[in-house]
């Protein structure tokens, strides 16, 4: 920048200071757009790959756990508590914990060996009714979450009914932002009896709020590291300008 004030420039120095600061402008507002362009491409490529990954993972899981499980006592709790659900859905819970015995408890352990050996957040079996949005738990391997008891429900959003959904074979994963604000990436894989009734579903969740803020500040750093090195290249971009074009006006 000039030692003198615009007002004191004579008429050729203006002209070379309204060169130059033009050219700094156009070469920084050229410079930011590129930035800008290559921030939100490489970044959503970024989050692509961390969607990709996280609903493989799940749905990798609930298919396995699925393929694994009991299906025989899924199919006998499965047909008592939903017969009871659309009976009176007040008394399924009763059933649902009238039934947790042996049988019941192999299945909740299979669900726990499940989750730790997949470093999953949650796993459960439910079933959904087919004439409501609600999904009826059957097998809930943490006794401290009762809300999951077998038998009890929960009304499923638009989201949650496409985690149960199956697209080229696969249990189309989700990710979900719950009600206190964290992230869960879910999955639903079909389980079915020996006659090929569903019976119920194989869920698995991961939490991953960890993984969404570490993206969003990763994000936010790149960007000033990005507008820091757009800044200094296009001030010396413009310093090279002005010695070449400028001044030898």
């Amino acid at each position: 920048m000039p030692s003198k004030s615009v007002r004191e420039m004579s008429l050729n120095e203006r002209r070379h200071y309204s060169l130059a600061a033009r050219t700094f402008h156009a070469v920084l507002a050229l410079s930011l757009i590129i930035s800008i362009a290559a921030i939100a491409f490489g970044f959503t490529l970024y989050a692509r790959e961390v969607d990709r990954q996280y609903k493989t993972k799940l749905s990798d899981a609930a298919l396995t756990g699925a393929a694994l499980v009991d299906r025989d006592a899924v199919t006998a709790l499965s047909d008592r508590v939903m017969a009871a659900w659309r009976a009176d859905p007040a008394t399924a819970p009763d059933v649902g914990a009238a039934m947790k015995d042996t049988e019941y408890e192999k299945l909740a352990s299979f669900l726990r060996s499940m989750r730790n050996g997949n470093n999953l957040s949650m796993t459960l079996i439910g079933m959904t009714d087919e004439n409501s949005d609600y999904l009826i738990f059957l097998v809930n391997p943490d006794e401290t979450m009762e809300i999951y008891e077998p038998g009890r429900t929960i009304t499923l959003d638009k989201a949650h009914i496409d985690s149960y959904e199956m697209r080229n074979g696969r249990p189309n994963g989700v990710i979900l932002r719950q009600a206190d604000k964290s992230y869960a990436c879910s999955a639903a894989a079909p389980i079915l009896s020996e006659d090929g009734r569903l019976v119920g579903y194989m869920i698995c969740n991961l939490l991953i709020t960890d993984v969404i803020r570490n993206s969003w500040g990763f994000l936010w750093q790149y960007v000033l590291l990005l507008a820091a090195v757009t800044f200094v290249v296009a001030y010396a971009f413009v310093q090279k300008i002005k010695r070449t074009l400028v001044k030898p006006v």
